[in-house]
């Protein structure tokens, strides 16, 4: 089970704990790559990254976008956990697409960019919010009987020296009604 440890504004990351999402420098796609130079059929883009001190080492897990090298093939996002000898690669698909576009309903949009109009949905859900934050890099959605948004970044304590998680936050909007937070999940409980 994973050590609940994170990252705080005050300190460097904690033995066993998390990093709060980033963009992956060049040496954390060195990494990705290297990982995955063997695997054939499947095409990763790693989109933000995680990062964990074990024992001196870095494990990683990073958000992707995956397609596979079929021309029949659904996408998918995955969190892909990587430990520090870069060898083993262990994915969780967590967004399955199902339709490259948004207009259809059932599958989800791969992930992307937050938009102007996302940001501005979640500020408002949150007005009012306590107790937390969260910082949001990209999104995934899904049409439905409404919009299911899936915000990939961090969540962090409204508190002194506050702990920072890497999260995926689900929320619905309904078409005649207001957003709802359906979901908090910290990344490393997931994989």
């Amino acid at each position: 089970m994973p050590v609940e440890a994170a990252y705080t504004a005050d300190t460097e990351i904690p033995e066993g704990g998390w990093s709060p999402f980033e963009t992956p420098d060049e040496e954390e796609r060195s990494v990705f790559k290297m990982a995955f130079q063997k695997w054939v059929g499947v095409r990763y883009d790693p989109l933000l990254v995680t990062r964990q001190l074990v024992s001196g080492k870095m494990n990683f897990i990073f958000l992707t976008n995956a397609n596979l090298v079929h021309p029949n093939s659904v996408p998918y996002s995955a969190l892909v956990r990587i430990l520090s000898n870069g060898t083993d690669a262990k994915v969780v698909k967590i967004v399955p697409h199902g339709s490259p576009s948004p207009h259809f309903s059932g599958g989800y949009t791969a992930f992307k960019a937050i938009s102007d109009e996302e940001h501005t949905l979640l500020a408002d859900l949150l007005k009012g919010f306590s107790g937390s934050g969260f910082n949001v890099k990209y999104v995934s959605t899904q049409v439905v009987a409404g919009i299911n948004y899936k915000f990939a970044g961090t969540q962090n304590m409204i508190t002194k020296n506050a702990p920072k998680y890497p999260v995926l936050l689900t929320v619905y909007k309904p078409l005649f009604d207001y957003p709802v937070i359906t979901g908090v999940e910290k990344v490393f409980n997931l994989v």
